[in-house]
């Protein structure tokens, strides 16, 4: 039987990708707006700084690093899952201490 976690936790996978992409843009806008000069300037003339780099990457190595842990999660869950283990005690589901039929008997 599909498994209901495995497809919220690629629900998380989607969203996670999407949040990367869009943050990407944003840190590409941002390194853009640090290297364009100021209007009316004849040259340019630029200064930047690890703190001012690490400022304008935060929020994309952010989303990177929830992309990463939803894709782990994501990987580690089982695609599918015994009924019995999805509605334990329901009629039908084997029980926990029955024993096991042997082939051939």
């Amino acid at each position: 039987m599909p498994n209901p976690a495995k497809a919220t936790a690629y629900q998380k996978v989607v969203a996670a990708r999407n949040a990367y992409a869009e943050a990407d843009a944003i840190a590409d806008i941002n390194l853009m707006a640090l290297k364009t000069p100021e209007e009316g300037a004849k040259e340019l003339s630029l200064t930047l700084t690890n703190a001012m780099h690490n400022q304008a990457m935060a929020p994309f190595w952010e989303a990177e690093t929830a992309l990463i842990a939803a894709e782990r999660i994501n990987k580690k869950s089982p695609a599918k899952i015994r009924l019995g283990d999805l509605n334990p005690g329901q009629p039908g589901s084997p029980r926990p201490d029955a024993p096991s039929r042997q082939p051939g008997r």
